[in-house]
């Protein structure tokens, strides 16, 4: 009880500062009106006086309104220590109690918290395992799509073992993307299979092609190889025909006086005189056998197209070049029977 009488008793104390110091507001008002316009000639001596004295008049409430609140605020002050003395005195006996229930709820809660964190925890993790199948899924195929130089056989195999895949519960609420997923990556390795298999057919196209190139270089070449004999064979040709030409120069020109000679005699000439015949030359069969043909020589070309070269050659007629080569002959197997 007595308590209670000491907290009336200073909140009255408490209540007449405020009065007091309300009261002030009158005075402050009075002073307003008696120095808010005066100005001070504080450069005098009197009006440094009377500026002092206004001083100590307008500060004398101030004052008094700070004592008031020192005077008012102490019981306050004690009045709230004693009852935050009191407060955290009646604050520990009830966390007493308080304490060992809140420790229980927090518990409990915290394990809740606990559960709830590892289910969520539990629920990503089959989530994110789910996605992962499903991306797996596609990563695959596209590893097959992206190697351009597989076999289509190799590609078909990829097929089969994909389509071993099941779609089913285990995808829960992502089944429908999975199937999606599953449908669009069976096409992807469907078309891939069809251009593998393309590029397959177009490779043994092209490889037919370049063996048809191959076989035609190669017959160029033989035809190439062909034509370089032909040629040979021919310019051998040419330079037997230019040799014989070249010895029956020779020999003509080792006849040319008997050519001149034979000029003035009637038998050779266009119109053959009757009686009048060449000297015939008797061939030995010794010598027949030394003139056997050579194959290792050039085929003989015959005794009538060497009397038509050597008349066309020398300007005379078919008589004298048979002339000439009746004597040529003659001459030859001397040599051979010396």
């Amino acid at each position: 009880m007595s308590d209670k009488i000491e907290i009336t008793k200073d909140l009255e104390n408490v209540s007449n500062a405020v009065a007091e110091i309300n009261a002030t507001e009158t005075g402050i008002a009075e002073l307003k009106k008696k120095y808010e316009s005066v100005v001070f000639d504080v450069s005098t001596t009197a009006g440094m006086t009377e500026a002092k004295q206004a001083r100590a008049e307008i500060r004398e409430p101030r004052y008094n309104i700070e004592n008031l609140r020192k005077a008012a605020k102490s019981p306050i002050l004690a009045l709230g220590r004693s009852l935050d003395a009191r407060a955290r005195e009646l604050t520990e006996r009830i966390l007493e109690l308080e304490t060992p229930v809140d420790d229980v709820i927090k518990a409990e809660e915290q394990r809740k918290a606990e559960e709830k964190r590892k289910a969520a925890e539990a629920e990503k993790e089959r989530i994110d395992e789910i996605k992962a199948r499903i991306a797996d899924m596609f990563d695959g195929v596209n590893q097959v799509t992206s190697d351009h130089k597989m076999s289509s056989e190799s590609v078909d195999l990829a097929i089969s073992g994909f389509q071993q895949l099941q779609i089913d519960d285990s995808f829960a609420e992502f089944k429908d993307d999975a199937q999606r997923t599953y449908d669009t990556c069976l096409e992807l390795l469907e078309k891939h299979s069809e251009a593998m298999a393309e590029r397959e057919a177009e490779e043994k196209r092209q490889a037919e092609r370049d063996a048809e190139l191959e076989q035609l270089r190669k017959e160029k070449e033989a035809r190439d190889a062909a034509d370089a004999v032909a040629e040979k064979k021919r310019l051998a040709e040419e330079q037997r025909k230019a040799d014989i030409k070249a010895e029956l120069d020779r020999k003509a020109a080792e006849v040319k006086p008997i050519e001149e000679q034979l000029a003035t005699t009637p038998w050779p000439v266009e119109g053959v005189v009757v009686g009048h015949k060449p000297k015939p030359y008797v061939i030995e069969d010794t010598v027949v056998a030394a003139v056997t043909p050579d194959p290792s020589f050039p085929p003989y070309p015959g005794a009538h197209e060497l009397a038509v070269a050597i008349g066309e050659h020398l300007g005379v007629n078919m008589q004298t070049a048979k002339h000439w080569l009746a004597r040529y002959a003659a001459d030859f197997i001397e040599e051979l029977k010396a």
